[in-house]
């Protein structure tokens, strides 16, 4: 015992004796200066810059501070590394039990300069390239060597007032990392540890804060950023990016927990005061701009799964919301999303767009509230069938539309690529309008609709002229004889069958009630199936084909107006045709044609047609009128007929009619031509009644010497030109025997009658003959006038 307690002894002194041997030692041997001998050449020799060291103090027990560290630029100008102080403090007994325990890993004011030069390499790049002698990586995993293990433990970690400059010659911007400070605590690699960094990124706030488990890889951090200026940072975004910013400030604040196969995160991301000019609305900059976006997501690597449970946008305060699932994310997305557009002002949403774009709908003082939602479901490969279900809900929106009020209200739903609506109320000018509507194959090439609009009243008047704004006159042109282009092919994307169903329509003035139209839309081929309605005491019905798809366009129609009054229909539509006839029309046309320019459609235009007017008036000032004028006759004044009827045929802009007209004063057979322009040009047989021949040719002084019927009607041949608003009417005394005798042998023999008429007594006595003759020579002065004028 006494022999083993001597050799303990003697051990513990030779210990002892080791330890001081070996301070004293390190204290001779280390030194600052053999520090900076063995040291900096190497250092320099390795990094082909200059490296200069500060004081150095090495406690072989405790720990090693150095200051005032820097590594040079390679051109030798300037610091490319820099620190005020590294201080590493240990424990050195634990290293006997392969365990690292630093108490303190301190690096203080380090300052970082990186710069890219105008060919792209960086001042650091050629630190970066292989040495000769470098071996190539394997691709066999390290083998885990359990004797070679050690534990590490850093109780505190630091850096305190970093500093990191950037500057890129390339793009001439400098970017600056500064107030950098980390401290991680307990760092380990056998448990989590915490970590703590902040700094300002070219002056915003940026902080990083969170837990680290080496053994199960768990990282939880939070990051926040505050007012950061990305517009800085523009010159590094892709190529593809639809647009220059000139301005936006980046806010994050945001919580994230990772693992292996988790990660999860929520917070919220804002940018405010952008400015931006898309590519695709060069003509529209997006200005003082804000977006946010509120979020709380898991994503499971493994499985490429993406649970959201809530995902809120919001454009300058128009919110969109979503939340779901997004299943193979990565590969081949499948969803299963609800998004919502909450109920909003319809007024907020014009404010949050860019208002040249909405300046028109904005100026029509819209109000009411509009929302949305869609459960998105399947492969974002098909979007055609994205919408499982939907419904867009419209909440008294109303507006303003050249004078005319207008609203709307209702809902909207819709199911995988069909829309439908049975409760849409379209309100115009205060009468409410009734609009059925299902569509479906929305996002194929062509979408088939069916609808239904129902009304009780519709003023049609109102709406054109709501419709109808004047455009303001053109400047004046040189002038130069062109052809003006015709529209079409038309190409609609659309199949439509609609009906149109309004109780009681006003148009120029005209009610028309219990109004019915059916028609289909197919292939660019508009078809009226049936046009059909009341109005004047009698109907109007009609079909009608138009063919879009041709250019010029080609249209066929048919129109039908039976048992009418005319004076309910031309008295409203063109007044000027009202005050000369009245009665009960009877109308059927086949109308043709091309195009739609005035000069093609005179050209092409086509129709022939049936007319029948009954039991009529034919009455004033331009035409009977005319005619009671011209032959002094007021019974010519108001024509009373049963039955006008006759034929038109529209050719090359002018309208050929052949008629026949009867009544108890005249009959004729009017046949001529009606241009589009409104000129006229007819010729026919008066034939006067016997009583209405005397009193308007001078009674028997005339009649004699024209021609006459079986049944004793006078017959004068007519013609009428001028147009329709002034027509000029006049006999045609070509065509009367007595134009063969002469002016002078008709007045001659007119005058012998008139002396004939005359007592001998009356002729001897010069006053009396001149009294008794001047009213029967004015008479017959007058007649002369108007046949021979």
């Amino acid at each position: 015992m006494h022999k083993i307690l001597k050799i303990v002894g003697i051990l513990a002194v030779v210990l002892v004796a080791a330890v001081v041997l070996l301070l004293v030692v390190a204290n001779i041997l280390i030194t600052p200066e053999r520090v900076r001998q063995v040291v900096i050449p190497r250092a320099e020799e390795q990094l082909g810059r200059p490296v200069s060291i500060g004081d150095i103090n090495v406690r072989l027990f405790s720990g090693i501070v150095v200051s005032d560290f820097v590594i040079g630029a390679k051109d030798g100008t300037g610091d490319f590394v820099s620190a005020e102080s590294l201080t590493l403090r240990y424990q050195i007994l634990p290293l006997l039990r392969r365990s690292v325990i630093i108490n303190e890993a301190t690096l203080n004011s380090p300052a970082i300069r990186v710069e890219r030069y105008k060919d792209g390499t960086f001042n650091f790049s050629d630190l970066l390239e292989p040495e000769e002698n470098d071996l190539p990586p394997t691709d066999e995993p390290d083998e885990p060597n359990d004797e070679l293990a050690i534990d590490l433990l850093v109780k505190e970690i630091s850096i305190s007032r970093g500093r990191l400059i950037f500057t890129d010659h390339v793009v001439e911007r400098e970017y600056q990392l500064t107030d950098l400070d980390l401290s991680v605590t307990e760092f380990s690699l056998d448990h989590s540890f915490p970590f703590n960094l902040s700094a300002r990124l070219n002056d915003s706030p940026v902080s990083l804060n969170g837990r680290v488990d080496p053994v199960t890889n768990y990282v939880s951090l939070g990051l926040r950023v505050q007012n950061l200026d990305v517009a800085a940072f523009m010159p590094y975004a892709p190529d593809d990016f639809p647009g220059e910013l000139s301005a936006m400030k980046l806010s994050v604040d945001i919580q994230a927990d990772v693992t292996e196969r988790l990660v999860e995160s929520s917070g919220r991301i804002s940018m405010r005061e952008i400015d931006l000019l898309l590519d695709d609305m060069p003509d529209d900059p997006i200005e003082n701009a804000e977006i946010s976006i509120d979020y709380d997501i898991m994503a499971d690597l493994v499985s490429e799964n993406l649970n959201i449970s809530k995902a809120n946008v919001s454009l300058n305060g128009v919110m969109l919301a979503a939340s779901g699932d997004i299943s193979s994310y990565g590969t081949a997305p499948v969803l299963n999303i609800t998004a919502r557009l909450p109920m909003i002002a319809v007024s907020d949403v014009i404010a949050a767009v860019p208002q040249s774009l909405v300046e028109p709908v904005a100026e029509m003082q819209p109000s009411g509230r509009i929302g949305a939602q869609f459960h998105l479901t399947g492969s974002v490969d098909q979007p055609a069938g994205l919408i499982e279900n939907g419904e867009i809900t419209i909440e008294d929106v109303n507006m303003v539309i050249s004078g005319l009020a207008a609203g709307i209200n209702g809902s909207i739903s819709a199911a995988k690529d069909s829309a439908a609506s049975d409760n849409l109320v379209i309100t115009l000018a205060g009468e409410p309008v009734q609009l059925n509507f299902t569509a479906d194959n929305l996002m194929g090439e062509v979408i088939n609709i069916t609808h239904t609009i129902t009304a009780e009243r519709l003023d049609i008047d109102q709406l054109l002229g709501a419709l109808d704004e004047p455009e303001p006159a053109p400047e004046p042109q040189p002038f130069e004889e062109a052809v003006a282009e015709e529209p079409g092919p038309f190409d609609f994307p659309l199949n439509v069958t609609g009906a149109v169903r309004v109780a009681n329509a006003v148009y120029q003035g005209l009610a028309i009630t219990d109004f019915d139209l059916r028609y289909h839309l197919v292939d660019n081929v508009l078809t009226v199936d049936r046009l059909h309605g009341n109005m004047a005491d009698g109907t109007i019905s009609g079909t009608a084909r138009v063919e879009l798809n041709r250019k010029p366009v080609v249209y066929t129609a048919n129109l039908s107006v039976q048992e009418t009054r005319v004076e309910g229909i031309f008295g409203p539509l063109v007044p000027v045709v009202a005050d000369i006839i009245a009665g009960t029309l009877f109308f059927d046309a086949d109308i043709a044609g091309i195009g739609t320019s005035f000069d093609v459609i005179r050209e092409t235009l086509t129709s022939q047609a049936d007319i029948k007017i009954a039991n009529g008036r034919l009455s004033g000032e331009t035409l009977t009128g005319g005619l009671a004028d011209y032959f002094n006759g007021k019974t010519l004044e108001v024509l009373n007929f049963e039955s006008w009827d006759g034929t038109m045929a529209l050719e090359e802009g002018k309208i050929a009619i052949t008629s026949r007209f009867d009544s108890d004063n005249l009959r004729m057979e009017p046949a001529g031509t009606i241009g589009l322009d409104g000129g006229i040009a007819f010729s026919f047989d008066l034939r006067l009644a016997p009583d209405i021949a005397l009193d308007i040719l001078g009674g028997e002084l005339i009649t004699g010497l024209i021609p006459e019927t079986e049944d004793g009607w006078t017959i004068i041949p007519v013609t009428i030109g001028g147009t329709l608003g002034s027509p000029e009417i006049r006999p045609d005394m070509s065509a009367l025997d007595i134009r063969e005798r002469g002016r002078e042998e008709l007045k001659k023999q007119l005058q012998e009658r008139l002396m004939d008429r005359l007592s001998p007594e009356d002729s001897e006595k010069e006053d009396s003959d001149k009294e008794k003759r001047a009213p029967i020579e004015k008479k017959l002065e007058d007649t002369m006038r108007r046949l021979f004028n």
